[in-house]
């Protein structure tokens, strides 16, 4: 049951509430007179007596509508109503605080937030449960959790609308399951270990794809947050001859597998020079070019060593195979940015594929940065893990 911002028409979040209906759960959208949701949280019990088939509710809000949802959360009626609360870019203070009740709480924010900031999250958390389930959304800004337009203050995002949404949603349902499962937990270290390797996978992958048997550079990987920053990039070799490779991490938001974060970096995007700009340069190929499908070939392979004995069994047991297919070649950067990882399920076998962006070193172009390309969109650490503990 969600309550809107100040002033936002409740259709605005309709977007969302459809994702967190496409993951199984029914969702009620409560119109407040004048768009103001504190002193209207009795809303909820109109909802709830209209659906006496269900009997698990949880209540949330957008930014002040979150302060209502906890509002009424705090009641005793509510004790045997609401099994949790879920707050989008919303915090508690001393007027309205729920640290000592026995409430699930989900905290789901953006990182570019300029009118509920990090800041205040963090600076608040002391108004709400200790067990509150904090999810960041990398480049999320506030508004973007409703499709209303922009606001006056608000941070720049870093990322789409659209993909602030599917995050939001996927995190928000994700709560949701580890409460009806009784698994509200921390995710599995490993991981935090997998996302430590971003950084490095781009470097790794460009020796994958460059293949030298000598005379690869120093690598630097360049992390870009925002995609249109990511776009406008180049890889490049700078006057000390330090190979810069961009990298864009790519969020998925995800709710079926209930001890892995709700958002992980699903695709790493890498933009590699070619085995044949650095032969040009006088290295020497060690073999054919390697492919993005032998780096996403890596990833499952480090996966697989951080399972346990039991773990590896299970895996074993499963009777699942992985499949490194071919990769999707494109002669354009729009139709490589468009393309995807793959990962397609069909009886035991999981397939997985990778967009690739080729350009020659020699290819006849006026503007030399746009040769000697290799540039993939790679499967990550975090999600070969996923798959090898849940087959």
């Amino acid at each position: 049951i969600l309550f809107p911002g100040a002033s936002v028409d409740i259709r605005a979040y309709a977007p969302l509430a459809h994702i967190v209906a496409d993951s199984g759960y029914f969702v009620a959208l409560v119109p407040v007179p004048g768009g103001v949701s504190l002193g209207n949280e009795d809303r909820v019990d109109d909802v709830v007596a209209a659906h006496p088939e269900i009997n698990t509710w949880f209540v949330g809000g957008h930014s002040l509508g979150g302060v209502a949802a906890a509002t009424y959360a705090a009641n005793e009626r509510a004790e045997s109503i609401v099994s949790g609360l879920v707050l989008w870019a919303s915090y508690l203070d001393e007027m309205a605080d729920l640290p000592d009740i026995e409430l699930a709480v989900t905290s789901i924010y953006g990182s570019e937030d300029g009118l509920t900031t990090v800041g205040e999250i963090d600076a608040n958390r002391g108004y709400l449960p200790a067990e509150t389930r904090y999810v960041a959304i990398e480049g999320g800004n506030h508004a973007q959790f409703g499709f209303y337009g922009t606001q006056d203050g608000d941070g720049a995002p870093l990322i789409s609308q659209e993909a602030q949404a599917q995050l939001a949603a996927k995190a928000t349902a994700h709560f949701m399951a580890s409460i009806e499962a009784g698994l509200l937990q921390a995710p599995d270290a490993r991981y935090a270990a997998a996302a430590d390797l971003e950084g490095s996978w781009c470097e790794r992958s460009q020796e994958i794809m460059a293949n030298l048997a000598s005379g690869l550079p120093e690598v630097s990987v360049d992390e870009f947050r925002a995609e249109n920053e990511f776009v406008e990039s180049k890889p490049l070799v700078d006057d000390e001859g330090v190979v810069h490779v961009p990298m864009h991490p790519f969020q998925i938001g995800q709710h079926t597998v209930l001890d892995a974060p709700p958002i992980l970096t699903g695709e790493l995007w890498c933009k590699h020079k070619s085995q044949d700009f650095f032969a040009a340069q006088g290295a020497t190929p060690a073999g054919d070019p390697g492919s993005c499908a032998k780096a996403n070939r890596a990833a499952w392979e480090w996966a697989l060593t951080q399972l346990t004995e039991a773990e590896r069994r299970f895996w074993e047991s499963s009777g699942r195979e992985v499949e490194f297919a071919l990769d999707i070649d494109h002669d354009a950067g729009p139709a490589w940015l468009a393309g995807a990882v793959d990962v397609v399920r069909d009886g035991p076998t999981v397939t997985i594929s990778s967009s690739r962006l080729v350009v020659a070193a020699d290819a006849d172009l006026d503007d030399p940065r746009n040769t000697g390309l290799a540039y993939c969109k790679l499967w990550t650490p975090a999600d070969a893990l996923r798959l090898a503990l849940n087959p």
